[in-house]
């Protein structure tokens, strides 16, 4: 199916506004962006589902950083999904800032995030 340049254009600001969301530190309305029944997933973690989990896996990156940034290189639109290539930036407590290189898949449903797949090592955030 091929999406018109205005229809396409609505949805690239829409997933840009999905990172904005987390840039924020806006838990609330980050989750509000996901399904009910959304899966959520970074790196090797187990999935959150629903957005109880999903809140709760996603308050526990929010609240152990003082910033946030996705800076987007790329974001390729699928009929039902999204990619998105980006740098992640994370400003720590103690203000050391550490870069990170990210690839999400969201998949869709409805406009709104039906799973998401964070492919990244976060570890360096949280190490000494």
């Amino acid at each position: 199916m091929k999406y018109s340049t205005e229809s396409e254009q609505k949805r690239l600001e829409w997933v840009k506004s999905i990172f904005a969301d987390a840039d924020k530190l806006d838990l609330e309305k980050y989750v509000a962006s996901f399904t009910e029944d959304a899966r959520f997933q970074v790196g090797n973690e187990p999935p959150a589902v629903g957005h109880a989990a999903i809140k709760h896996a996603g308050g526990a990156i929010f609240s152990a950083v003082k910033a946030m940034k996705h800076d987007i290189i790329k974001i390729w639109l699928e009929k039902d999904a999204a990619i998105v290539e980006a740098q992640v930036i994370y400003t720590r407590l103690d203000n050391r800032v550490v870069p990170v290189q990210c690839v999400t898949i969201l998949r869709t449903r409805d406009n709104f995030v039906a799973d998401a797949r964070v492919f990244m090592d976060i570890s360096p955030v949280f190490s000494s």
